[in-house]
């Protein structure tokens, strides 16, 4: 029987509790009492060893240890097989030479060894390094079964979730560079089409071939070499003594470049072009639907001058890293930054209609929410911030000048903070504020002294009492012209005028508990008596003056004018009343026979237009647009 076990310097001081430890094989017996004293605890005592000579033959390994398969790759040096590995079985891939050329046979095994002696989980690890039958070298090494990170990429500009992989396959390979670096190797072709992603999202950096170790620099060749499209500038000298970590810190913001926007950082048609594009490294404008904090750090990264890039590799790695654990937050505050803008768009262009208010409103909560969001989620989010004090200060002052005061003082408070222009606003605000509510209070507390209603009933006794009256009068003058076709004397316009007059008075005096309620039912009252109590008087004194009844009835019919006119706005058809009594004024003034009859005219249309005012038309507030000033 065989056993398989674990040993510690516990177990060994203790061989009974052991015993639980042992590994049960199919042909072991756990109460065989003979398995112990086999077990490697009883030999220990005499001996470490228990391999007999006679147990095991080099005859038994396999003759071929490595089997060669299909070509999978191949460069400018060498070439790369799938193998399979006959012990211990597994799949392998073996890097040879294209010729057995010296100084390709130097560069395959200082590449060997370079990546041999980087154990990194990022790293492929280096099996076997042997001759081969011509005396080149042969690399095995661990065989990657995926893909390369540059036809995941496609050449195409990677967003939202794509975006988020990518950058996590990015930290995987600073972890490599970064491992690098501490043992004094720099890459120098850091590049999606030298990363491998496995099945299982395994993340491997690949071609160490023109890596460099800084403790052997003096002894690599002179010449340019690398990718042009991912050139950092001091890399165009050709002298590796030009080259230092902050050179793959350029590299790596080339890949992150090409994760943003498909294309090589040194873009051009051709390799001139991509070189001069490395010597200048300016800084690129990116799409505003990338990041900011990305496109930051990529043209930090590829800086000119190595001095202006992060530090290292680490360093670049934990701006990545920021970047990713707070994605969700740069997302949020970017859609919510889209809004802020809409919003102060509309503002700028708000012609007070309603869609536009609600749009408005719309348009800042979601601004607000979404900040506010990002601010909790990653309180020191980039712009964040910034945005918030924008798209408050936006909306209070569209409050301000749209006079919903209540409402910008109440966000004000969420400021966080003074602004000096926005206090000085808020004062003059305050102050015409103040000037606003008095007048406000003012109007509230006049406005029942003018508000129509409670005279209505008063308003149309007297209507109709006028009307009345003036129709009985005219009929009468008709009749009596009629039957006594003599001049009009002053002393009958007395008798007519005074008739008319006692029965206007006497029917105000049975509407006055109407026409008293408020300040326009006794205006009202005032101008009415004061226009029929005139004409008698304005007879006597014709009478007494010894003026014909003519001009008596052209001033009766200027009196009537001045009173309809008077009534204005109280009767809103009393301004058209007016007009026509001063026309008949005007056409009495010419043609003096025309005086009884525009006397007659102006009063009966005065009347209708009174009665039809106050029974058949809605009053409204409107109606008395000056009665806050005319206390």
């Amino acid at each position: 029987m065989t056993h398989s076990k674990e040993t510690s310097s516990t177990d060994r001081r203790d061989a009974t509790d052991s015993v639980t430890e042992v590994t049960l094989t199919y042909s072991s017996n756990p109460t065989d009492s003979s398995e112990l004293d086999s077990s490697p605890y009883a030999k220990a005592k005499n001996s470490d060893t228990d391999i007999q000579p006679s147990r095991l033959s080099l005859k038994d390994l396999p003759e071929n240890l490595i089997v060669l398969g299909d070509v999978i790759g191949q460069g400018g040096m060498g070439i790369v097989r799938a193998a399979r590995q006959m012990l211990p079985l597994r799949d392998v891939a073996v890097k040879r030479l294209h010729f057995a050329k010296a100084h390709l046979a130097k560069n395959l095994m200082d590449e060997a060894l370079t990546m041999g002696g980087l154990e990194h989980p990022n790293i492929v690890p280096v099996h076997l390094v042997r001759l081969t039958e011509d005396n080149s070298p042969e690399v095995v090494m661990k065989y990657v079964h995926g893909r390369s990170w540059n036809e995941i990429l496609n050449k195409i500009p990677q967003r939202d979730d794509a975006l988020e992989a990518s950058l996590e396959i990015l930290r995987s390979v600073c972890n490599a560079i970064e491992y690098a670096h501490a043992h004094n190797v720099i890459h120098r072709d850091i590049k999606p089409h030298n990363v491998m992603v496995g099945e299982f999202g395994e993340v491997y950096l690949m071609d160490w071939g023109i890596a460099v170790r800084l403790d052997n620099i003096d002894s690599v060749p002179k010449g340019l070499v690398g990718t042009p499209g991912y050139l950092a500038p001091e890399m165009l000298t050709g002298d590796p003594n030009d080259v230092h970590i902050q050179t793959d810190v350029f590299l790596l913001g080339s890949t992150l470049h090409t994760i943003l926007t498909g294309k090589r950082r040194n873009d051009a048609n051709s390799i001139v072009g991509a070189l001069d594009a490395a010597k200048k490294s300016e800084p690129y404008q990116y799409e505003s639907d990338v990041p900011s904090e990305l496109a930051d750090l990529t043209n930090r990264a590829c800086s000119k001058e190595p001095g202006d890039r992060p530090n290292n590799a680490k360093e670049f790695r934990h701006d990545l890293e920021s970047f990713i654990s707070l994605r969700e937050a740069y997302v949020i505050r970017d859609s919510a930054i889209l809004k802020r803008d809409a919003l102060i768009s509309i503002i700028k262009h708000y012609k007070r209609s309603k869609n536009d208010e609600a749009e408005i409103r719309t348009l800042f909560a979601e601004a607000r929410f979404g900040l506010e969001q990002a601010l909790r989620l990653a309180p020191d989010c980039a712009g964040a911030q910034e945005a918030f004090h924008d798209t408050l200060m936006a909306m209070i002052y569209w409050l301000l000048d749209n006079q919903h005061y209540d409402e910008a003082d109440h966000l004000r408070g969420s400021l966080g903070h003074s602004d000096n222009a926005l206090i000085a606003r808020f004062s003059d605000e305050f102050l015409a504020g103040k000037q606003r509510s008095a007048e406000s209070q003012y109007l509230k507390r006049m406005a029942p002294d003018y508000d129509p209603t409670p005279s209505r009933t008063g308003r149309q006794i007297l209507g109709i009492s006028i009307m009345g009256v003036v129709a009985i009068a005219c009929v009468a003058a008709i009749i009596y012209d009629t039957m006594y076709p003599t001049d009009i004397s002053p002393k009958r316009l007395l008798i007519s005028t005074g008739s008319v007059a006692l029965v206007v008075v006497l029917a105000m005096f049975i509407a006055r508990q109407w026409l008293f309620a408020n300040r326009i039912g006794g205006r009202l009252f005032s101008t009415v008596v004061f226009g029929f109590l005139c004409a008698p008087i304005f007879a006597i004194a014709g009478l007494k003056g010894g003026f014909s009844g003519e001009a008596i009835m052209v001033g009766d019919t200027l009196l009537v004018g001045l009173t309809m006119a008077n009534v204005y706005p109280i009767v809103r058809t009393g301004r058209w009343a007016a007009l026509f009594a001063l026309a008949n004024v005007f056409a009495a003034s010419v043609f003096p026979t025309w005086a009884q009859s525009g006397f007659m005219l102006s009063t009966a249309f005065s009347a209708a237009c009174v009665v039809y005012d106050w029974t058949k038309r809605e009053f409204k507030y409107a109606d008395i647009p000056e009665a806050g000033n005319n206390p």
